[in-house]
């Protein structure tokens, strides 16, 4: 988005610009808010570049730091996780605790804005999707 004003003989930038274009300049590949963009995590070495020492510790966690930082360990909250291989999830629930109409579970007050800031967390993160408002008004959730 882009803004025009006659009244500044100035250039502003928003701070995610500003991240973008220095990792831009310096080559970096950073996600907005300069976090590393999230990928899959890289083969597993084949040798490690150190010895397994105590004298060593340190320098090998810096090193698988580094290592996984775009993947195993990139916490950024702004970019979804990935999606995972393999076949789908099999939950082995007890039939007679099944129900088939969405159950409103209530949160108490103090909890509320902590739930649905956790619960908008998960959307962003793509672990989630929003049920559609017409999928509640009929009590049918399609999985």
């Amino acid at each position: 988005m882009t803004y025009v004003t006659d009244s500044s003989d100035k250039l502003l930038l928003s701070r995610e610009a500003c991240v973008n274009l220095a990792a831009a300049v310096h080559g970096e590949n950073k996600a907005p808010f300069g976090s590393p963009l999230r990928q899959r995590s890289p083969p597993t070495p084949s040798a490690l570049p150190f010895p397994q020492t105590e004298e060593n510790r340190q320098k090998l966690q810096e090193y698988l730091l580094d290592y996984y930082r775009s993947s195993t360990f990139n916490t950024c909250e702004h970019q979804p996780l990935p999606l995972m291989d393999g076949p789908p999830m099999k939950l082995m629930v007890d039939p007679t605790y099944i129900h088939h109409t969405p159950v409103h579970v209530p949160v108490p007050l103090h909890w509320r804005d902590a739930v649905n800031e956790g619960l908008d967390q998960d959307v962003r993160l793509g672990v989630l999707e929003p049920v559609p408002m017409e999928n509640l008004s009929h009590g049918v959730i399609e999985w």
